[in-house]
């Protein structure tokens, strides 16, 4: 993978002093060898897949720039920033820069790395779209919605939003996770969903 052809014309605006090829593999392979074991200690399936593609771009980035991932200047980390706005979305640069802060944060209680340069507070992440915030349902407006969906003519589709309804409300599922669910999940009145891993 070759995260930027443009980088290798910027390499000292990421680090003074590269490191030798030699040198950045064995630096570059212990690095991607100990974040894949965290990320394999990983219970979801979706985490790992995502995290693996959030470090291939940041591994790529560092064999590109020269940067050691094990000590990580501030320059090289605003770099790769950078270019994750200026070829991403900011919601999907924020979430690589999120999943590279928590593979350094665990790297860096196991005393593998100096520092987080990741971290919010070091880096200044990427303004994602302001969404407005989940407003918790209040007991009276779960039982109003209940009351319209099952005084809806069509017995059908009542006895179906308020089922919809009531799982919603009373487990705090998403509304993704209760649309996935199976119908051979349910049985003796309950229903297997396994949702965040």
């Amino acid at each position: 993978i070759r995260f930027d052809e443009g980088l290798t014309k910027r390499r000292s605006e990421a680090v003074a002093r590269p490191m030798t090829t030699a040198i950045a593999r064995r630096a570059h392979f212990r690095f991607e060898q100990q974040a894949l074991a965290l990320n394999a200690a990983k219970r979801s399936e979706h985490t790992k897949v995502a995290y693996r593609h959030d470090l291939k771009r940041w591994i790529a980035f560092c064999m590109e720039t020269g940067v050691d991932p094990l000590a990580v200047p501030l320059q090289a980390t605003t770099l790769f920033r950078d270019h994750l706005t200026a070829s991403l979305s900011n919601e999907t640069a924020c979430r690589n820069i999120s999943a590279m802060s928590s593979v350094y944060r665990l790297l860096l209680r196991a005393g593998t790395v100096p520092s987080n340069p990741f971290h919010p507070h070091v880096l200044s992440w990427p303004v994602a779209s302001a969404l407005p915030k989940t407003r918790l349902v209040t007991a009276n407006e779960a039982k109003a919605m209940l009351r319209h969906a099952a005084a809806d003519a069509n017995r059908s589709r009542s006895l179906r939003d308020v089922a919809i309804l009531r799982i919603l409300y009373d487990t705090g599922l998403r509304r993704v996770s209760a649309a996935q669910l199976l119908r051979s999940k349910y049985k003796d009145g309950c229903i297997e969903a396994v949702a965040k891993g």
